[in-house]
């Protein structure tokens, strides 16, 4: 797990559902937990806003974000909508329609640069989806992906769209630098990487530092 003394921080969350938040906000105040702040806001003027914040920065995490709709290539959108995909995906990963883009991962970088040892935290049900946001990260946004013991050395296909990914000879999320084991302590897990987890479904997941 990522060692950080969770009680000693705040948290702030963001998303463009005003649903989602107004559940978390709601979930949040019955808790009575008062070091939590959601809002709705796209996630690039939320960290922009961030480089203000006085104290340190330990971690910023990208969870599950909606993956961008996988089309083969010369594959057409009505054509992968007829097979069954969600239409109301993004496009494509640079359609500017998903949420992770290389202006975001290079804000987040810039932030954890002026900050104290402060990491980025990926996850993602979505093999072809991980790989994506490692590659920019890695290769276009200034960050370097930190290695694990327990690494994933082996890897089931085991949704259509992750057989569809390997099938076109997409590169696996397998190596030093995706996490077989989850990086969050079970309070702070997701809906989403329980459920996966109870399915026996992966989650792919890699941590990243500024490249000095």
């Amino acid at each position: 797990e990522i060692q950080i003394d969770w009680n000693e921080c705040n948290f702030i969350g963001v998303d463009l559902s005003r649903l989602g938040i107004r559940f978390a906000r709601g979930v949040s105040k019955r808790w009575e937990l008062d070091n939590l702040k959601f809002v709705v806001d796209p996630a690039e003027e939320c960290i922009e806003r961030l480089s203000s914040y006085p104290g340190p920065i330990k971690l910023a995490m990208i969870q599950f974000p909606t993956p961008y709709r996988y089309t083969e290539e010369r594959e057409d959108v009505e054509a992968s909508v007829a097979q069954g995909y969600n239409a109301q995906l993004p496009e494509d990963s640079e359609s500017g329609c998903f949420m992770v883009t290389e202006k975001l991962l290079r804000l987040i970088q810039e932030v954890l640069s002026r900050k104290e040892d402060g990491k980025l935290l990926v996850q993602s049900n979505c093999e072809d989806v991980a790989v994506r946001m490692k590659n920019i990260a890695e290769t276009r946004a200034g960050f370097q992906s930190l290695e694990f013991t327990n690494s994933v050395t082996s890897l089931d296909a085991v949704t259509q769209r992750a057989q569809r990914w390997v099938a076109n000879g997409g590169d696996r999320a397998i190596g030093k630098s995706f996490s077989s084991l989850p990086l969050l302590p079970m309070v702070g897990r997701t809906e989403t990487e329980v459920a996966c987890s109870l399915d026996g479904k992966p989650v792919h997941r890699c941590l990243f530092v500024p490249r000095d």
